[in-house]
């Protein structure tokens, strides 16, 4: 594993620092898209946690704080064209929100937009500026990305409760993750060629939580 550089070290960590600010920010708003950056911050987090046990770490750093860049850009008003579509699908989603029961629902539909928007635009983009990261490496990620998105949906979870919850962390939680694995490969696949791996059971067996 290559030396962590610490100036690198220190963008990550400023990064992960924007990225909650914005997720409270959005929350103390009544704002959806709370979900989606509440959720890109723990995956930054753990990564940030996790970076000595990256191959090549630096790469990470260098493909992630490219990746959340453009989002944290957009976040302060100065979105893309796709995500200014999908910020308008989110605050239509907020409009309907008060006349449909299943708000929950509503939430993880804007964080899906969100989703599809960065990881399919921003992310091909970053892995084209910045370049290919090892493919074991961007498959790893996969296990923090999964568990950003269920700590996003355990805390939104925690303010509803019924039958609705249940039925929605059945159905529509796992057919989300699924998405996000499928997309993330495509866009290493496209920009990079070949396959990506499953998440290492020798990398998942010495994260830090």
């Amino acid at each position: 594993m290559a030396a962590i550089d610490p100036k690198l070290k220190l963008e990550t960590l400023r990064i992960e620092k924007e990225l909650f600010a914005a997720s409270e920010k959005f929350e103390k708003d009544g704002d959806f898209r709370w979900f989606f950056s509440y959720a890109h911050a723990k995956i930054t987090e753990q990564i940030n946690k996790n970076l000595n046990l990256f191959r090549d770490p630096n790469a990470v750093i260098r493909l992630n704080a490219h990746f959340a860049s453009e989002y944290l850009k957009a976040a302060r008003g100065q979105p893309h064209e796709a995500w200014s579509k999908a910020f308008k699908i989110c605050k239509a989603l907020e409009k309907n929100a008060p006349n449909n029961p299943a708000l929950i629902g509503e939430v993880e539909l804007c964080g899906a937009q969100m989703a599809n928007v960065h990881i399919h635009v921003d992310l091909a983009n970053a892995l084209r500026e910045v370049g290919c990261i090892d493919r074991n490496d961007y498959g790893n990620i996969l296990t923090f990305v999964l568990r950003g998105n269920l700590a996003a949906e355990n805390k939104l979870r925690g303010k509803f409760g019924g039958a609705t919850m249940f039925l929605l962390s059945a159905l529509v939680g796992p057919k989300l993750n699924m998405d996000v694995k499928k997309w993330r490969n495509a866009a290493y696949t496209e920009v990079c060629g070949g396959t990506v791996p499953d998440p290492e059971k020798s990398f998942q067996s010495q994260i830090q939580y």
